[in-house]
């Protein structure tokens, strides 16, 4: 704002001015009229002049007092707001076009309250939520009335923090119940719109990124399991026993690892193929998953090896032979298709925490010698490697390689 604009905002409106003015004028007259009676004609004369200038600026917008006072520089009420309505009707214009363009976008756009409610949506939303355009109920309904159960948290985080956050824009994911798909995640990227303390805004916007979701967890799966079997991979499984030995120091559990070689498996693929093979193994793999608890891991350590995480084992001697027992029986007589000619089996290898070692790594090492203590006895045996006996040849596994796949016939 310029001084010339300040300067001129300080004057007086016009419109009271001629109020103010006429009253003085026809006040005066009043009393002229009533002190010098012989100037009747002249005082009336100005009366009359004053009222028709006052009656005919009602219908010709023309008004003599009025011309004067702009001359002075004095502001008119009335053209003020006639300048404030045209701005108006322009800035509804323009916000009509803005969202106008918004209903074109796949994206859609809200604006909620501090408490969630949304308050105005583009079409954007009705097509993501699944309302028809014409519904009216989308409008002052709860954005949670949308989420999905399980992610309704995740909504409810994001308004309570965005009050209180420095971030300029919060970003979540949740998924849209009632939706015409059976899951549909969205992605929103949420401000705060605050233009004083009485008027408090959260704008947000939203996209479908379903398939953008499926896609990146189908890349974490491939990550993490076996692209044969869908078994956890060795990524998955160090994880996994990270977390169950820390779960175990705290509260005192034991952990158990199984190394599994499949005995003769090299003969099944010579003799029948390695896409014979292959079936097999996915068929060993799901007999074997079938015995274990829901909180056990099975994994796939590569080629014919496997190995289990046993979490949160009480009786941790009786528990390794028990599960491994069921997990050497489960084998017999369950084979894919027609019969084969090899018979497969399993050797198994065990150690346990706090027992045999105190980390992951160790753990896989001394279940990995206690197999090879198993295959040398004869293959189709369990061993443990805190039961191995001292004269047991121990020692010939120092040179192996630790923890990979074994380079004896199998």
């Amino acid at each position: 704002m310029t001084a010339q604009t300040e300067k001129k905002a300080h004057l007086p409106y016009i419109e009271p001015s001629i109020r103010t003015i006429a009253g003085f004028f026809l006040t005066t007259i009043g009393v002229l009229l009533y002190l010098y009676d012989e100037q009747r004609l002249l005082w009336l004369g100005m009366l009359f002049f004053i009222s028709l200038n006052l009656f005919q600026s009602g219908f010709t917008r023309w008004c003599l007092m009025e011309i004067i006072l702009k001359r002075f520089g004095l502001r008119s009420e009335l053209d003020e707001i006639r300048t404030l309505s045209r701005h108006l009707r322009e800035s509804a214009a323009r916000q009509a076009g803005h969202m106008d363009t918004l209903n074109l976008l796949s994206e859609a756009v809200l604006e909620l309250s501090p408490d969630g409610i949304i308050l105005s949506a583009s079409d954007g939303w009705r097509r993501l939520s699944g309302h028809s355009p014409a519904s009216g109920a989308v409008a002052l309904s709860p954005l949670l009335d949308h989420v999905m159960q399980d992610d309704a948290p995740v909504v409810t985080n994001m308004l309570q923090e965005i009050t209180g956050s420095r971030r300029r824009v919060l970003r979540i994911r949740f998924r849209l119940r009632n939706s015409r798909r059976a899951e549909r995640w969205i992605e929103g990227r949420f401000m705060l719109d605050r233009h004083d303390a009485s008027c408090i805004r959260i704008k947000g916007v939203l996209r479908d990124v379903t398939e953008t979701h499926r896609k990146e967890r189908r890349i974490r799966r491939m990550a993490m399991h076996d692209a044969l079997t869908g078994l956890p991979n060795r990524s998955l499984l160090q994880n996994r026993m990270n977390q169950a030995l820390a779960h175990a120091k705290r509260h005192g559990f034991h952990v158990g690892v199984l190394f599994i070689d499949l005995d003769h498996f090299k003969q099944v693929n010579d003799t029948h193929g390695h896409r014979r093979g292959d079936r097999l193994l996915i068929h060993i793999s799901n007999l074997l998953s079938r015995k274990l608890r829901a909180s056990d891991t099975l994994a796939r350590w590569g080629g014919d090896e496997f190995v289990v995480l046993l979490p949160d084992l009480q009786d941790h001697s009786r528990g390794l032979r028990t599960v491994a027992e069921n997990l050497m029986s489960a084998l017999a007589g369950e084979y894919p298709g027609d019969a084969l000619e090899s018979v497969v089996t399993l050797s198994i290898g065990a150690a346990t925490y706090p027992g045999d070692a105190d980390n992951a790594e160790a753990l896989l090492l001394l279940a990995d010698k206690a197999l090879y203590v198993a295959k040398s006895q004869g293959r189709n045996n369990l061993q443990v490697y805190s039961e191995i006996q001292e004269n047991r040849p121990v020692s010939r596994v120092s040179d192996r390689p630790v923890c990979c796949e074994h380079s004896t016939p199998t």
